[in-house]
């Protein structure tokens, strides 16, 4: 069984968690939710099914699967992570290993990792990370993997060792209506939020550049939100698999790791419809709007979005 990734690109509470669960509807679709927290250390992080993924069967099975296929013990599995090497500030100039990652040059970097162990870090976490693929693929019966983990360094980490079977969606939202997301879990901030989003959607454009046609598309949380159906037909197609026609969140067994309340408030029983929230429109203050317009409003129409 041929293992590929479907990578969501963007911005958190851009509507990933939703793509996710409806991706996962497919039958040759697995949903894995958000990798770049999965097995960060010993921690209490439940899986979507309610379990603390350290006692999580299924989290448990393919954890094992992992280590076998990477003959490595117990006391050897942190040293090969499949959540983010390095975290960090957003730069609004790139470091030198982000702009290596950028340019997409395969074989520059695999090059360049023969001699340089900074870089064989990265090459190595790739590989952890196309292992786990693989596996999951394998005990899942799937053809692909869904990673929402969105972040841009670690796509072209994926890319630039297996460029061939990387699927990108990149996913973006009204930054108006991501800035009053993070209003509401407590940020204060609206000109680093804005400039958050702005950057990071920056990110995600530089690195798809690298990235051929064929294995990237476009999508807007508000089209998906109102015309699912066209939507989904539209990634399917992008996909090469055969359309199905449920478009519910839950309603069967999945086990992501959580990047988002909803995978918290939804059981694996439990359907719910997709709904366009645009609270937004009526909760930010002017004040608020013309800030967000100064830092980011540039992008935020060329992506389509209008007064």
């Amino acid at each position: 069984m041929s293992s590929k990734v479907i990578y969501i690109a963007g911005k958190g509470h851009s509507g990933s968690t939703i793509l996710d669960l409806l991706l996962g509807n497919h039958p040759l679709i697995i949903s894995g939710g958000e990798f770049r927290s999965l097995w960060k250390g010993p921690d209490h992080k439940k899986c979507s099914c309610g379990k603390e993924i350290s006692k999580c069967d299924y989290w448990e099975t393919i954890r094992k699967a992992y280590m076998n296929a990477l003959e490595i013990k117990e006391d050897q599995f942190y040293q090969y992570p499949v959540c983010y090497v390095t975290g960090g500030k957003l730069r609004s100039i790139p470091k030198l290993i982000d702009l290596l990652l950028i340019s997409g040059n395969v074989r520059f970097f695999n090059a360049l990792a023969r001699k340089s162990n900074y870089v064989r870090k990265y090459q190595q976490f790739s590989v952890n990370c196309w292992t786990l693929y693989h596996v999951m693929s394998r005990i899942n019966k799937t053809d692909y993997i869904v990673d929402s983990s969105k972040g841009s360094k670690r796509l072209m980490s994926l890319y630039v060792t297996n460029p061939e079977n990387l699927k990108v969606i990149h996913l973006v939202r009204d930054g108006r209506a991501v800035l009053h997301s993070e209003l509401k879990r407590g940020r204060n901030d609206v000109k680093e939020i804005a400039r958050e989003w702005k950057l990071i959607n920056k990110h995600s454009l530089y690195s798809l550049r690298s990235i051929p046609l064929k294995n990237k598309i476009f999508i807007r949380y508000e089209d998906l939100c109102t015309n699912t159906i066209k939507v989904m037909r539209n990634i399917y197609l992008f996909l090469g698999v055969e359309p199905i026609d449920s478009f519910l969140l839950g309603g069967w067994e999945h086990h992501l790791v959580p990047g988002n309340s909803l995978l918290r408030n939804l059981s694996s029983s439990e359907t719910i419809k997709v709904m366009l929230n645009e609270t937004w429109k009526d909760q930010l203050s002017s004040e608020t709007l013309e800030i967000f317009e100064r830092v980011a409003g540039k992008l935020n129409k060329e992506f389509g979005y209008q007064d």
